[in-house]
C-alpha cells in the first residue's frame, strides 16, 4: 500500500483501501493535526444513507428537529 501523507484529505477510493466503509453522503473534510489517525468525516442533513442524495424536504425536518434539540437542551 502506498503511504498516505497526514495532511491529505482521503478520497472513496482510498479510505475504502485503508477498509473505512461508510454509508453514501459522507466525506473526508478535516484533519485533527494533534492526532492525523483519528479521521474527521461530515455530511449534509436528510442525506439518504442509500444514494448518498439530500432530499429538500427531508433536509429541512432534520434541521428543524436539530434545532428543536437544541432548545430544550437549552432549557434543561
Amino acid at each position: 500500500m502506498n503511504k498516505l501523507s497526514p495532511s491529505q484529505l482521503l478520497s472513496e477510493a482510498e479510505l475504502e483501501s485503508l477498509g473505512v466503509f461508510q454509508d453514501r453522503g459522507w466525506e473526508h473534510y478535516s484533519i485533527l493535526r494533534p492526532e492525523p489517525n483519528i479521521l474527521l468525516f461530515r455530511r449534509p442533513m436528510g442525506t439518504d444513507p442509500v444514494t448518498g442524495t439530500v432530499d429538500p424536504a427531508r433536509q429541512r425536518m432534520a434541521e428543524a428537529a436539530f434545532r428543536q434539540q437544541l432548545i430544550n437542551q437549552n432549557r434543561s
